[in-house]
C-alpha cells in the first residue's frame, strides 16, 4: 500500500485551517517556485562557468604569466573547479524537477475530476515534462567536457 499523507488526515471537515483552494494556491506558487529556481541554477551554472573560463583564458595569455608548471596546476585545479559546478548545477536542476513534478501532482490531485472523471489539470507526464531541464543538464555536461578538452591552460 503506497502512503498518502491525506489518507492520514480523514475527511477535510469544516473546522480545516486551511481551505483547499488556499492549498490550491499555495500548491500553484510552490510549481512556479520550482520553475524560476530551475532556470537560476542555470543562469548560475552560465556565470560561475563564464567566470572559470574568463580567468582560465586571462591566465593563459597573460604577459609574464605563471610557469607552465604553474599553468597545468591551474589547468587540474580548473578542471575540478568546472565539475564540481556542473554536478551542484545538476543536484540543483535535479531536485527543483523533482520537487515541480511533486507540486504538479498535487496540483493535478487539488484541481479535481470533470464530470466525465478526468482531471481538470492533466498529472504531468515525466518525460515531456522534463524535456527542457534534459536539454539544460545535457548543455552543462557537453559545456564542462568541452572545457576539459579545450582548457585554455592546457593549450599553450
Amino acid at each position: 500500500m503506497r502512503f498518502k499523507p491525506d489518507s492520514l488526515a480523514g475527511p477535510r471537515s469544516s473546522k480545516s485551517r486551511v481551505s483547499v483552494d488556499e492549498e490550491y494556491k499555495f500548491v500553484s506558487s510552490q510549481v512556479k517556485e520550482h520553475n524560476a529556481r530551475i532556470m537560476e541554477a542555470f543562469k548560475l551554472y552560465i556565470q560561475l562557468i563564464t567566470l572559470v573560463v574568463g580567468g582560465s583564458s586571462y591566465l593563459s595569455i597573460m604577459p609574464n604569466g605563471p610557469s607552465s608548471a604553474r599553468l597545468q596546476q591551474f589547468a587540474t585545479l580548473a578542471d575540478a573547479l568546472v565539475a564540481f559546478i556542473t554536478l551542484i548545477a545538476l543536484l540543483m536542476v535535479a531536485e527543483n524537477l523533482r520537487g515541480w513534478f511533486g507540486y504538479r501532482m498535487a496540483q493535478s490531485r487539488l484541481a479535481g475530476l470533470d464530470i466525465s472523471g478526468n482531471p481538470h489539470i492533466p498529472r504531468p507526464r515525466r518525460f515531456r515534462a522534463s524535456v527542457l531541464e534534459g536539454a539544460l543538464m545535457l548543455a552543462m555536461i557537453v559545456a564542462a567536457a568541452g572545457f576539459h578538452v579545450f582548457n585554455p591552460l592546457r593549450m599553450t
